[in-house]
């Protein structure tokens, strides 16, 4: 199947993203997403036409899952450079690219590519904990993502628990005041376990000493 993998050769579905359109098999992604699945089944103007748009969604993302339904695995460099030309950043970019792949998994029905972003996401957040990235993908994590959706959310969590001195970050502060579940969440993991956030200093006005 990989190499069938952006070739006409038998092609029939167009998947369109951005400036990019993919040549794509439906034996191939309809098995292995739900979505695909119902719109090439039936009287649907996707299946009559062999052509499906999806404008709202970020093509480095489109471009991850559409590489995912052929080799079962996804590079964000390759995504980055195919869709817009460059390298990807330096700078823990691909951690919030890995929480979009994970949304757009969610959303078209591709439970196993899900699971590979999740995998991946705290791969990276293990990594680039530290940087600005962070919170953008744990912006992204809570906001395309159900309440009911423990994947990513966990590992925001568990990364701002184990890197306490990240909620000294203006960021942090921004988010916890912003994102309510962010900061509920990471209560409830304190509460659980609170023996790494125990302080030998006093607490006053606001701030350790």
């Amino acid at each position: 199947m990989p190499r069938l993998y952006g070739g006409r050769d038998w092609s029939d579905l167009t998947i369109s993203c951005g400036a990019k359109d993919y040549l794509v098999h439906k034996s191939i992604v309809c098995p292995r997403s739900a979505f695909f699945a119902r719109a090439c089944r039936g009287p649907f103007k996707e299946a009559q036409e062999g052509k499906i748009s999806l404008p709202d969604d970020d093509p480095v993302a489109v471009h991850s899952m559409v590489f995912y339904l052929y080799h079962l695995k996804y590079d964000v460099s390759q995504s980055w450079k195919e869709t817009s030309g460059k390298e990807v950043p330096k700078d823990g970019s691909e951690l919030v690219t890995h929480a979009k792949v994970y949304a757009l998994a969610e959303k078209y029905g591709i439970p196993c590519l899900k699971e590979l972003a999740r995998k991946n996401f705290k791969t990276a957040a293990d990594e680039h904990w530290n940087g600005d990235k962070f919170f953008d993908a744990a912006y992204e994590a809570y906001t395309n993502t159900l309440e009911t959706d423990r994947g990513l959310r966990d590992a925001v969590v568990d990364t701002l628990y184990n890197h306490k001195d990240l909620l000294k970050k203006g960021r942090a502060k921004e988010m916890a005041r912003t994102v309510a579940m962010a900061a509920f969440d990471l209560l409830m993991r304190v509460h659980e376990d609170a023996g790494p956030w125990s302080y030998n200093t006093p607490y006053r006005n606001g701030r350790y000493y």
